[in-house]
């Protein structure tokens, strides 16, 4: 994992965006 991984785990999106639902 990321070493500043956010509330949610989410992959390296294309939108820059981790703890992004969109």
């Amino acid at each position: 994992m990321n070493p500043q991984s956010p509330p949610c785990h989410f992959p390296d999106l294309p939108r820059g965006g981790w703890y992004t639902n969109d």
